[in-house]
């Protein structure tokens, strides 16, 4: 939180304390639980770490929430906020945020910082200050870790193989953040990007979204664009899953009427090959597979965070299970 609580400072805006006060209530709160353990040195036990991964990930969570939580400018509701946290802490990159282009930087930082935080595992970091706390990270370790390869330890250390993967991580963050900015990007997106490109999550500094682009030039995206706008605002960007959502109650609704009834099986086996005209241009549902023939486009970034598109091809056939 002190990362983005001095770019709040520094921008003097609405987020400063909020920040603030989610990290006095996050110190005070761990502060509690610390002094009456203060004095305590034991080794924990396998069951012990399952349960301190299970509780940290909840824990940090719930903490993590309190910045969007008491924030003026986001109005999120407990829950939501809860869910950006841990959207965030175990990279999944499903946001409940809207109007992401219009939000203060300091927030936007504090999303990426919690994905690539979660990224590399807050257990595998908290193995490296554990022993200096009298506590024994192993067991943490093997909790946290998927796999055969929780037994076999990088260095002789515990402590010494998480501070080499922190470097890693750093390094290849460091690495992504420079390159982005050598594509085109602003410091501040290269850096926002890079946190969560390494963190392999989906958060972004923007709506905008390859999967769909607002500037498509035809009559169904320009009637489906002035609509959102009308209801939300002239400044909300219209992003991929608002027409995902669209999409599909159309392409379920056509595939109802061809069926002729709302059971499910029928239903399903009457979307061979239905299709509408959606906003990115026409969508077939896959005769077999049922996934989405789409068109491909290419698109060069705008400075308003909208794209010029540079090549579109024809409809291309869902593929989601290729063979190696």
């Amino acid at each position: 939180m002190l990362v983005p609580l001095v770019m709040a400072l520094i921008a003097d805006d609405s987020t400063a304390d909020g920040f603030l006060s989610a990290l006095a209530i996050t110190f005070f709160a761990g502060l509690i639980i610390w002094v009456p353990v203060v004095n305590a040195r034991h080794e924990l036990r396998i069951r012990d770490g399952f349960l301190i991964t299970s509780l940290c990930w909840t824990v940090l969570g719930l903490f993590g929430a309190l910045p969007f939580a008491l924030s003026d400018s986001l109005n999120l509701t407990p829950i939501e906020a809860i869910f950006e946290s841990i959207s965030g802490l175990t990279t999944t990159g499903a946001t409940v945020i809207v109007g992401l282009d219009s939000l203060p930087k300091s927030i936007l930082l504090y999303r990426q910082l919690l994905q690539w935080m979660g990224g590399i595992g807050i257990i595998v970091v908290a193995v490296a200050v554990l022993p200096m706390l009298g506590i024994g990270g192993m067991q943490l370790y093997k909790a946290e870790t998927p796999g055969p390869s929780k037994d076999s330890k990088l260095t002789p250390r515990i402590t010494e193989t998480a501070k080499a993967l922190a470097m890693v991580y750093v390094g290849l963050t460091v690495i992504c953040a420079i390159a982005f900015w050598l594509a085109g990007m602003t410091t501040f997106d290269a850096i926002a990007h890079a946190l969560s490109t390494v963190a392999i999550g989906g958060f972004s500094t923007h709506d905008a979204s390859m999967g769909y682009f607002q500037s498509i030039k035809s009559p169904e995206n320009e009637k489906f664009v002035a609509a959102i706008k009308a209801k939300y605002g002239k400044d909300r960007v219209v992003g991929d899953p608002m027409e995902c959502g669209y999409n599909a109650v159309y392409l379920w609704k056509l595939a109802v009427e061809k069926a002729k009834s709302f059971d499910v099986a029928k239903v399903i086996a009457a979307s061979s090959e239905v299709e509408f005209k959606a906003p990115e241009g026409l969508v077939r549902i896959h005769k077999t597979n049922h996934h989405v023939w789409k068109k491909v486009r290419i698109g060069r970034a705008r400075a308003d965070g909208q794209f010029d598109i540079v090549h579109e091809s024809q409809l291309t056939e869902p593929n989601p299970f290729p063979k190696l």
